[in-house]
């Protein structure tokens, strides 16, 4: 074989192996990416996922808390309204101003009583 054909077939082994390694690293660098932007999906999910559990918790701490004060709220209108004396005269002043404030409660907000007793703003 003359050195020329020599010369070719290193030549054209050498771009082979060139282009296999250019093709083999582009390869290796897309599954790296692919791989990256997985994790990144994945814990961006996570953390929504997180949030959303804290939110959920959030809010349903804040309910429990309104609750009891409205029910605390509630228990103390009925150890008052009971107590003797309870039914005495009281000026209407006095009155509406105690009613507006219960009123502005979501426990008596939908009562009769507040229901009947919107005074003009």
């Amino acid at each position: 074989m003359s050195l020329p054909a020599r010369l070719a077939i290193v030549l054209l082994a050498a771009l082979a192996i060139a282009g296999a390694t250019l093709w083999l690293s582009r390869v290796s660098q897309n599954a790296r990416q692919a791989r990256a932007e997985a994790r990144l999906q994945q814990d961006s999910a996570e953390a929504a996922m997180a949030s959303g559990r804290d939110a959920v918790a959030s809010l349903g701490a804040q309910a429990s808390a309104e609750s009891a004060i409205d029910r605390i709220t509630q228990e103390n209108a009925d150890v008052i309204l009971n107590a003797e004396g309870a039914d005495a005269p009281v000026a209407d002043p006095a009155r509406n101003a105690a009613l507006l404030s219960l009123c502005r409660r979501d426990a008596y907000r939908g009562s009769a009583t507040c229901v009947q007793f919107t005074p003009a703003p």
